[in-house]
């Protein structure tokens, strides 16, 4: 008996382990097995995309989770439809060391974008595409504006507001 309440504390460690490496295996296995799986493809962090260039702003479409875009300091917009698996360069605006800091996607429609850019103090500009990215018209009043802060409101989405060198400026028909 006695060597029975020795061996016991031993005897409840060695199963312990042997059901806690159970567990883990199964479970490593069945991550394993749904790598495949899209809505798993994020659940790690590693490093995706085109090489180079600086992204700026990045925004996921509401509509689409699988839906991103990215602007770069080269002004530069890539999207990707696989939740950022492959990356395409949807629009280059063709400005030198264009920052595209800011880019919504309107929540009632996900193919109109808004983008707000600058060259640190320097104008920018804002975009507006009403096709989902495959081309703009830039906002004349704001042409001459070194946009920093872009937001459209939540409660009225036709409510836009642009923070620049020279103040805030307001839409209140989507730009």
């Amino acid at each position: 008996m006695n060597r029975f309440k020795k061996r016991f504390p031993l005897a409840i460690i060695a199963l312990l382990s042997i059901a806690i490496t159970v567990y883990v295996a199964g479970n490593s296995a069945a991550a394993g097995s749904d790598a495949a799986d899209p809505a798993n493809y994020s659940n790690d962090w590693r490093p995706t995309g085109p090489p180079g260039g600086d992204v700026r702003g990045m925004v996921v479409d509401p509509s689409n989770p699988d839906r991103f875009y990215f602007g770069t300091l080269d002004g530069q917009i890539y999207t990707s439809a696989d939740a950022g698996k492959r990356w395409d360069i949807l629009y280059n605006f063709g400005k030198p060391r264009l920052f595209v800091d800011h880019i919504i996607v309107d929540p009632r429609n996900s193919r109109v974008l808004y983008v707000g850019a600058h060259r640190h103090n320097e104008p920018g500009g804002f975009f507006k595409s009403s096709d989902g990215g495959v081309t703009w018209r830039e906002h004349p009043k704001l042409r001459n504006e070194a946009i920093h802060s872009l937001a459209q409101s939540d409660s009225d989405p036709d409510t836009l507001i642009a923070g620049t060198f020279n103040g805030i400026f307001r839409s209140d028909d989507a730009g």
